[in-house]
C-alpha cells in the first residue's frame, strides 16, 4: 500500500509495523526509490497509547496534516469455536477491531480541524460471508465493518470519508500460521 501511494505521487507516507526487521527492510527499500517521502514507525497497534503516539508522529512528519489513514493491521485467528478462550477472543478483537478504532479516535480530531480527510478500514469478505473455523476473524471484521458504516454517516458532513475496503484473498504473511484444525472434515 505504501509503495502504491508513493508511486501515485503521495507527498509523504508513514508505514507502521510491529516487526522491527521487516519495517526497516521496507523503509530502506522505499527510501532508496522515494527518498525522504517515506517513514517507518515501530508500533504495536493493539495498545491505544501506542497508536496515539503513531498518529502524532505521523502528523508531525506530514507537517500537521493527515489526509489518509489506512487501518490494515490484522490476523486470521482461525480454529474451532469450542477451543477458543476469552483470551483468544480478546487478542483477535485487539488486533482486528480495536487497533482501527484507536487509529480513528486519534486521527479524527486532526481531520476535523483541517476540514476533511479519508479513513479506509481493511476488512475481509469473511465479514460478509462467514466461514467455518473463522468465527473470531469473521466477528472482528464484521464489527469493524459495522463501525465503519456507522461512522461514515456520522462524519460525512465534516468532509471525512470513512470506507471499508475488502481486497479479497491476498497472499500475505497472515496465511503463514494458518492450518486447518486437526478434527476438521475435508
Amino acid at each position: 500500500l505504501a509503495e502504491e501511494l508513493l508511486e501515485s505521487n503521495a507527498a509523504k507516507v508513514v508505514m507502521a509495523d510491529i516487526n522491527r526487521e521487516h519495517l526497516a527492510q521496507q523503509e530502506e527499500r522505499l527510501k532508496a526509490r522515494h527518498g525522504d517521502r517515506v517513514k517507518g514507525i515501530l508500533c504495536d497497534v493493539t495498545g491505544q497509547e501506542n497508536v496515539r503516539n503513531l498518529i502524532a508522529a505521523s502528523a508531525e512528519f506530514f507537517n500537521s496534516r493527515f489526509d489518509l489513514l489506512i487501518n490494515n493491521a490484522g490476523g486470521g485467528f482461525g480454529g474451532y469455536f469450542s477451543d477458543q478462550t476469552d483470551a483468544d477472543w480478546k487478542a483477535a478483537f485487539d488486533l482486528n477491531f480495536f487497533s482501527a478504532l484507536y487509529g480513528m479516535r486519534a486521527v479524527l480530531p486532526i481531520m476535523l480541524q483541517q476540514g476533511g480527510g479519508q479513513i479506509i478500514n481493511v476488512i475481509s469478505g469473511v465479514a460478509l460471508w462467514p466461514m467455518p473455523y473463522q468465527s473470531r476473524y469473521s466477528a472482528t471484521k464484521a464489527a469493524l465493518n459495522g463501525l465503519t458504516l456507522a461512522l461514515r454517516y456520522e462524519y460525512w458532513d465534516d468532509n471525512i470519508k470513512i470506507s471499508s475496503a475488502t481486497p479479497g484473498t491476498t497472499a500475505t504473511a497472515i496465511f503463514g500460521d494458518m492450518k486447518p484444525p486437526e478434527n476438521a472434515q475435508t
